[in-house]
């Protein structure tokens, strides 16, 4: 079992994204990472994949868009997003509020 308040999720900031890890590999059973991410508005990412896990999004605030392999799709409040693993993907435009998202990556063993 794991409990994780704001004070002690890991917080990573790499302009224009914020995130914080609330589970981890190390604070569960290795199989999940669940974290918040916030974007600043106006703002895009650099296109990654996983190759070792999945993704999921669900979109809290906001509306945007996000590349997901090659379509970009439109993204907004209330909104869940799963992206298979090896598939590149990021956050395109982040609109003129932002995004604020959950994410859970489930890990491939």
């Amino acid at each position: 079992m794991a409990i994780i308040d704001k004070s002690a999720a890991e917080l990573e900031i790499s302009k224009p994204q914020k995130i914080r890890r609330y589970l981890t590999p190390d604070k569960n059973d290795g199989q999940i990472t669940m974290g918040m991410s916030t974007w600043e508005p106006d703002s895009s990412g650099e296109p990654h994949s996983h190759d070792n896990w999945d993704e999921h999004f669900f979109i809290l605030e906001g509306e945007g868009k996000m590349l997901i392999g090659d379509e970009v799709y439109q993204v907004k409040e209330d909104m869940a997003i799963k992206i298979p693993r090896n598939v590149k993907h990021t956050v395109v435009d982040s609109g003129k509020q932002g995004l604020k998202m959950i994410f859970v990556l489930s890990h491939y063993k």
